[in-house]
């Protein structure tokens, strides 16, 4: 520890307020003594990424083993990354955005597509109180909803699929507005999702099909139905999509 860098810094992601939480710990320490617990630190939802930093300066000139530590039962996922010693600066992480992909192309009815030609942008998230793992490829669209208005989306995907409501385009690593979520049934069988928009103006939010994993993308038919709510389809690189007024 020299040269005025004595700040560890880590990314941290993992359990919150469920009840396998309560049979693991997570802890780092400096030279067998532990500087950090996750459970009494952490101050975001259930298995969202926070960044931590510990200051080290009481270790100025001396040589330091840091230990990252996991202990438990139930299998409870803990996730890290991005673990530095700095000037205090940290990793800092872009923001995650698939606002660039908006295509100037209105219309609602029936969409056809492939998320085969997408991205992956979102694949894990805290939605109701659960987390969900669709780390596939995603074709994304705009929706906007007026004050009271509504609408319901019907994805029928080709291989196994979900459908995301998000609140925005643009996240600091990942962490969208999630408003909605169905995964319920498998391949070739409809996803339909819903939403409201009760915040007394004008909304925009944006629909995500999303694919399962990274081996279950495919074409799907996607039946929009909205009242007050008029769909903007965010084109997937590399894939013009069919659509039908």
């Amino acid at each position: 520890m020299a040269g005025g860098e004595y700040v560890l810094s880590f990314w941290m992601a993992g359990s919150v307020g469920q009840w396998w939480d309560l049979n693991v710990a997570e802890t780092v320490e400096v030279n067998g003594v532990t500087v950090f617990d996750f459970d009494t630190s952490v101050t975001v939802e259930y298995m969202r990424w926070e960044q931590f930093f510990i200051d080290l300066s009481d270790y100025d000139g001396t040589t330091v083993t840091i230990t990252f530590r996991y202990e438990g039962i139930d299998g409870d996922v803990h996730l890290i990354d991005a673990v530095m010693v700095d000037d205090g600066t940290g990793y800092v992480v872009p923001p995650v955005s698939f606002c660039e992909l908006a295509e100037e192309a209105w219309g609602t009815g029936s969409f056809t597509g492939d998320t085969c030609g997408g991205l992956n942008l979102i694949s894990m998230m805290s939605c109701d109180d659960y987390m969900y793992f669709d780390n596939g490829l995603e074709d994304y669209y705009e929706v906007v909803v007026s004050p009271g208005g509504s609408f319901t989306a019907t994805v029928t995907h080709s291989s196994d699929g979900t459908v995301w409501i998000l609140g925005e385009c643009i996240a600091e690593i990942g962490r969208f507005t999630c408003l909605g979520h169905a995964d319920a049934t498998g391949a070739g069988e409809p996803e339909v999702i819903s939403y409201t928009n009760d915040t007394g103006s004008e909304q925009l939010v944006y629909l995500v099909v999303d694919s399962w994993d990274v081996d279950t993308c495919g074409s799907y038919d996607m039946y929009f139905d909205g009242l007050g709510a008029i769909a903007n389809e965010v084109m997937s690189i590399g894939e013009v999509k069919a659509m039908y007024r």
